[in-house]
């Protein structure tokens, strides 16, 4: 508690991301979002806005994912497409794109559009903060047969062991 009360706003709100993350690789979905809120308002208190709280704006995203809260997820990470640009947008937008696949139960269009984008950017770290999310998409994917090899190499780059059998064929 003494070296917390040492630390910046800016500081506390970065150590909010890194409990973020621990918590969203416990699935501790509940916990996770109340933290990445909670570090995100620290940002907005120590004047990061816009851009500058991107990184605390997706790990919110990120967090309301795990928790299947996934059009909330995308809406959040529609919200910032104004403030980014050229591959930033792309991936951004990716991601949106397959958490819109599963807000609307399996969308297989915007699966095609979103795994298409993620293909040409090369974004093999997609959705890699939370694990069950990807691990679903990569075999709704797989299943539907959209973007197949790159699904294999996302399941590869992640090394994710929840995809199903028939993903690692």
């Amino acid at each position: 508690e003494a070296l917390a009360a040492q630390l910046s706003l800016t500081e506390m709100a970065r150590f909010g991301l890194l409990a973020t993350r621990v918590l969203t690789l416990q699935q501790r979905w509940p916990e996770a979002i109340a933290r990445a809120e909670a570090a995100l308002q620290l940002a907005h208190q120590a004047g990061l806005h816009g851009g500058h709280a991107r990184t605390f704006e997706v790990r919110v995203a990120m967090a309301l994912a795990g928790a299947g809260r996934h059009g909330e997820a995308a809406a959040r990470l529609e919200a910032l497409d104004p403030l980014l640009l050229g591959m930033q947008r792309q991936l951004n937008m990716a991601i949106a794109g397959v958490l819109r696949h599963r807000a609307a139960g399996g969308d297989a269009a915007a699966l095609a559009r979103a795994l298409s984008a993620a293909r040409e950017a090369s974004f093999h770290t997609l959705l890699q903060a939370v694990p069950p999310v990807i691990a679903r998409i990569c075999d709704e994917a797989l299943a539907l047969d959209i973007e197949s090899a790159f699904v294999r190499e996302l399941i590869v780059h992640q090394v994710c062991a929840t995809f199903s059998d028939h993903a690692l064929v």
